[in-house]
């Protein structure tokens, strides 16, 4: 489905910025996919789990794409870094079965390029907790963006939390290549207020466009107060409903 880009311009205290209101899914599909070792303890019961954690994760609210097979050695790594590169996603999903080699998320995640929801279950005998703290530190050596999240399968607390992280992963990506219009010039002696573009850049991939006051209100004059209460209408509406 193809996204339409709008923006709306506020302003407060002299300062005005564009907004991106993207209008299309909330959400792309999360790709998730299981993790184990055959020699550790714990790996027979996998097809359940994956089944009952896709289940939680749709019940949270995310749209789902499954692996079709596991990942336990270099081929079912390859084969499922494949399927996913091909896929317009967010953020990985690797359920931790068992203890198991960290190199095959990372490989997976070194190909599509997205964040990381490293999900651990209990089970003293599993080793699914230091699976998945021994693939968050090699993440964060990697400096790779990533979240280690833990809970009983069917626990939809646990998916809730993996449902917004995504979200979040979701608009900062959809963030990058956007603009944000800066009005006129800061108040002065509120230098803390004063605007970092390049650090702006750094987080959100967006930049800054300038503009004066005199291109502003020749801007504002070619609208009519019918369509700027429309408008307003429009995005007011919306607030109401994703705050609900």
């Amino acid at each position: 489905m193809k996204q339409e880009k709008h923006y709306h311009v506020k302003t407060c205290r002299g300062w005005v910025y564009a907004e991106e209101a993207i209008h299309g899914p909330n959400n792309r599909p999360t790709p998730t996919y299981a993790v184990y070792e055959p020699t550790e303890e714990g790996w027979q019961d996998l097809n359940q789990q994956f089944l009952q954690v896709n289940a939680d994760l749709r019940r949270a609210g995310l749209e789902v794409v499954e692996a079709p097979e596991p990942v336990c050695d270099e081929g079912s790594c390859s084969r499922v870094a494949a399927l996913f590169a091909a896929q317009d996603i967010d953020i990985l999903h690797a359920l931790i079965i068992t203890w198991s080699f960290d190199h095959y998320t990372v490989r997976i995640q070194q190909i599509v390029g997205v964040p990381v929801a490293i999900h651990t279950i209990p089970g003293i005998h599993t080793g699914s907790i230091v699976g998945g703290q021994q693939l968050g530190c090699i993440l964060a050596d990697l400096e790779v963006e990533h979240r280690l999240f833990y809970g009983e399968l069917g626990n939809l607390e646990t998916s809730q939390e993996i449902s917004i992280y995504a979200q979040a992963c979701g608009l900062q990506r959809r963030l990058k290549g956007a603009r944000f219009l800066m009005l006129g010039r800061r108040t002065p002696g509120m230098t803390p207020i004063a605007v970092d573009e390049v650090e702006i850049m750094r987080l959100f991939g967006a930049r800054l466009v300038q503009m004066g006051m005199d291109e502003f209100a020749d801007l504002a004059a070619k609208v009519s107060a019918a369509e700027a209460e429309a408008e307003w209408k429009n995005v007011s509406a919306q607030a109401a409903s994703r705050s609900s």
